[in-house]
């Protein structure tokens, strides 16, 4: 990729100083992600992947749910990683001094178990009930993240986290790549969870040109944040 062309990226790519949450994810024309083995590389092409670096150096940290970072091996060298388990169980994830982990205090033998006892975690039980799920768990989850001090995030999945944060009204944007490619995964349905506007629209004439495969690359700002309103 040529420096003008990251330049660009960089520009298109800016976001608001403080107090932000995007969600980036790949997905295929139809709004399915994934692939056959559960990852987004058959979706992923140099491009997107380019967006990705840039969006992850604009931001102050990148979130993840733990089985994401496990099956896409997630890697994030000069960046904290924030990791979402359930289960405690983080075997096979690529953890370092800058890895935070956000989990029920119920897995915490497991997470140090699997992890190690250096590793920071921050207990979700701190910030309200657990046991209810779904809208109130993304909430939870948000203040948990919050707490950190970081002013702009990115979550970059799995399906479940970007779910609830969705459904809580904790995401501030959407970073979606989209590509003409099949895909048999699940979907995301934003509409039955916000109401998004599109900001930004980039069509990748270059890499259609070379591979025969349409890709545009879109920003939308959500309009129903309700989580901003019940912090």
């Amino acid at each position: 990729m040529s420096k003008a062309i990251q330049d660009f990226i960089s520009e298109k790519y800016k976001f608001p100083k403080d107090d932000w949450i995007c969600a980036n994810y790949i997905q295929s024309f139809s709004g399915n992600l994934n692939s056959d083995n559960c990852t987004s590389d058959s979706l992923s092409n140099p491009r997107d992947r380019m967006i990705l670096h840039t969006i992850r150096e604009a931001n102050d940290a990148v979130f993840v749910g733990a089985r994401t970072a496990r099956v896409e091996n997630i890697s994030v060298k000069n960046k904290p990683l924030i990791v979402l388990t359930n289960s405690g169980n983080l075997g096979g994830i690529s953890a370092n001094r800058n890895t935070i982990v956000i989990a029920p205090k119920t897995t915490e033998t497991q997470i140090r178990h699997t992890i190690g006892a250096s590793v920071n975690v921050i207990w979700l039980d701190n910030f309200g009930d657990i046991t209810r799920y779904s809208q109130t768990m993304g909430v939870l989850i948000a203040k948990a993240v919050k707490s950190l001090g970081f002013k702009r995030i990115v979550c970059e999945g799995g399906l479940t986290l970007i779910r609830m944060l969705l459904s809580a009204g904790a995401i501030d944007e959407l970073c979606i790549s989209i590509v003409d490619k099949n895909s048999t995964g699940p979907r995301i349905d934003t509409d039955t969870l916000c109401t998004p506007k599109l900001t930004q629209v980039l069509v990748d004439q270059e890499f259609y040109k070379k591979q025969r495969i349409k890709s545009v690359y879109t920003r939308w700002v959500l309009q129903n944040r309700r989580g901003r309103d019940e912090e």
